[in-house]
C-alpha cells in the first residue's frame, strides 16, 4: 500500500477514535486499514442505468437525450472501440467503448457536471473526467475528415444553393461569430460575461467548413478574423481558396475584401438599390446565424462551462462541430434542436 494512503487512513482511523495500543495485533491493524480503505472507495450511484435503461430508450427518447440517431451513435462506438484500445491491465474494471462514447455525447448534450455523469454512469468522477476527455480527443481527430473547406465543383454546388436564395451570386459560404461561455476570468466580453470566440465558416447546406476558437471573448470579430487561419491562407493563396470565382459573406463587422463581401454600411443615406442588396445579403447570411442555432440547441454544454481550461473547452468547441456535421450529413435536421427562444427561420 502506498505511504500517503496509509497515512492518510491512519488519520481517518485515529479521527474516529479508534486508538492503536500495544495489545492490538498488526492483522487487527491491517483489518481495520482494509475495511476503511473499501469504506472510502464504496459510493452509492445509480445502479444499471446502461445495462436496464439506455437498452430500452425508443429511437426518440435516445436522440431526446443523446441528441443523435441510435444508428449513428453505434458507428461511432465501433470506431472509438477500434481506434482507443486500453494499454494497461489490472485496477478498477475498464470503460467499455459503449458506455465511454455515450458519457462523452452525455456531457455535450447537457449541462451536468462531471460528479451527475459519474454518478449516472457508475464510476467514480476522476474516470468520468478521464474517459470524456478522451472521448472528446477521439472526435477531435475526426475532424479533418468532417470540417472540410469545399472543392471547386462542391464550391460551385454551394453557389448555386445560395444564388437560388436571393440571386447573390459565386457565394461558397458565410462566416460570423458568437459566445461560448467559460469562466476564465481574462475572457471578459462586451455583454459582461465570460466567454470565448467561436469563428465559423457555414456553406449553403448548413455544414461548418472552417472554424477558428479560442480568443478571448472580448475580441472584435474582425480581429479575430484576422488572426485566423482561414485568414492568413487566403491572402496567401486566394486561389486556393476561392477558385478565384467564390466569395464568403460577412456581416457589417467584417472587413470588405475581394473575397468577403459584406453589406453596405447604413448611414442614412443609402439608395434603394443598396438597401435591396442588404436586404438580399442579410437573407442569404443567415445560413451561418440558423447554424448557429441548431448547433447551440443541438449540444446544450455550449451554455455552461464552469471552471474548465481554455485547451478542454476549445476541443469540446471542434467536437461539437464535428458531431453536428455529422448529423447533417446523415439527414438529422430538426427544428426541435434550436436554441430556446429560437430567433432564427429555416429558409426553404
Amino acid at each position: 500500500m502506498n505511504d500517503k494512503i496509509k497515512t492518510v487512513i491512519f488519520e481517518e482511523i485515529f479521527r474516529s477514535g479508534y486508538s492503536s495500543s500495544s495489545s492490538s495485533s498488526d492483522s487487527d491493524t491491517e483489518e481495520k486499514l482494509n475495511l476503511l480503505k473499501n469504506q472510502r472507495r464504496s459510493h452509492v450511484k445509480i445502479k444499471c442505468y446502461m445495462e436496464q435503461v439506455v437498452p430500452y430508450y425508443c429511437n426518440t427518447d435516445f436522440k431526446v437525450h443523446f441528441r443523435m440517431e441510435r444508428s449513428t451513435v453505434n458507428k461511432l462506438i465501433d470506431m472509438y472501440g477500434s481506434q482507443c484500445v486500453p494499454l494497461h491491465s489490472g485496477g478498477w474494471p475498464k470503460v467499455n467503448p459503449e458506455k465511454a462514447v455515450l458519457m462523452g455525447l452525455w456531457f455535450l448534450s447537457n449541462t451536468e457536471t462531471f460528479r451527475q455523469i459519474s454518478d449516472r454512469f457508475g464510476i467514480t468522477m476522476s474516470c468520468a473526467y478521464n474517459t470524456i476527455k478522451k472521448v472528446i480527443q477521439f472526435i477531435v481527430k475526426m475532424s479533418n475528415n468532417y470540417i472540410k473547406w469545399p472543392t471547386e465543383s462542391e464550391g460551385l454546388e454551394n453557389s448555386m444553393i445560395f444564388q437560388s436564395k436571393k440571386g447573390l451570386a459565386n457565394v461558397i459560404g458565410a462566416v460570423d461569430g458568437t459566445f461560448q461561455n467559460s469562466k476564465v476570468t481574462n475572457y471578459y466580453n462586451r455583454i459582461s460575461y465570460h466567454s470565448i470566440v467561436v469563428e465559423g465558416v457555414v456553406d449553403s447546406k448548413y455544414r461548418f467548413i472552417d472554424i477558428h476558437a479560442g480568443e478571448p471573448g472580448a475580441m472584435h470579430d474582425a480581429r479575430v478574423f484576422r488572426r485566423s487561419s482561414l485568414y492568413r491562407l487566403a491572402t496567401s493563396s486566394k486561389q486556393k481558396l476561392f477558385y478565384n470565382k467564390f466569395h464568403l459573406l460577412g456581416d457589417s463587422a467584417y472587413p470588405s475584401l475581394e473575397w468577403l463581401v459584406t453589406p453596405f454600411k447604413n448611414n442614412g443615406h443609402l439608395n434603394e438599390a443598396q438597401k435591396k442588396f442588404n436586404y438580399d445579403h442579410s437573407a442569404t447570411r443567415i445560413v451561418v446565424e440558423n447554424t448557429f442555432g441548431l448547433w447551440k440547441g443541438r449540444f446544450r454544454k455550449l451554455q455552461k462551462f464552469d471552471n474548465y481550461s481554455i485547451p478542454f473547452i476549445v476541443n469540446c468547441v471542434v467536437a461539437r462541430c464535428v458531431l453536428h456535421n455529422i448529423c447533417i450529413a446523415k439527414g438529422y435536421f430538426s427544428e426541435d434542436f434550436f436554441e430556446e427562444p429560437c430567433h432564427f427561420k429555416i429558409d426553404n
